[in-house]
């Protein structure tokens, strides 16, 4: 019986250590390619002196109401995931204020593909990310004491500039 426990443990161990390689691995995804046409419109929209305008018509067109400011600093910050030194936002309210909505609405902008989102994190959670991973992404946490315990290891990944 021992001798198989034995094995036992020892396919479990090189299950996890499997897993947790898969893990840590950075996850390949295919860059979108845009089409000329779609290149130029998106050229067109950023040389466009309404932008800001445009963004939070949009943002009210989402169902935003009476958050513009606090929109387009959103909206600002996410796309300043695509910068070596990207903008970090919190959002801080008090309870039924509009937060969940707030970031809602700012995550329907990003891509899905370039967007994080937890309930919660602890400082331990981050070790289980691949170090790239998060690398011009969006992370959204929905609450704040759920990130509350992790907050010094995501400030000092953001100043080393990993998230």
């Amino acid at each position: 019986m021992k001798a198989d426990l034995a094995k036992v443990l020892l396919e479990l161990e090189r299950l996890q250590e499997a897993h947790m390689r898969r893990l840590l691995e950075p996850n390949a995804k295919p860059e979108i390619a845009l089409t000329e046409a779609e290149r130029q419109a998106a050229v067109e929209l950023l040389c466009d002196p309404n932008l800001v305008a445009r963004v939070l018509d949009d943002y009210a067109r989402c169902g935003l109401v009476g958050e513009r400011d606090n929109a387009l600093i959103g909206y600002l910050a996410a796309t300043s995931r695509l910068l070596d030194d990207p903008v970090a936002v919190i959002v801080q309210s008090s309870s039924a204020a509009g937060k969940s909505s707030l970031m809602e609405a700012v995550l329907s902008f990003v891509p899905e593909e370039h967007r994080v989102s937890y309930s919660a994190m602890t400082p331990q959670s981050l070790y289980y990310v691949g170090e790239r991973d998060l690398a011009h992404k969006v992370l959204a946490v929905s609450e704040g004491q759920g990130a509350e315990e992790a907050s010094y290891a995501l400030k000092l990944l953001q100043s080393e500039r990993t998230l």
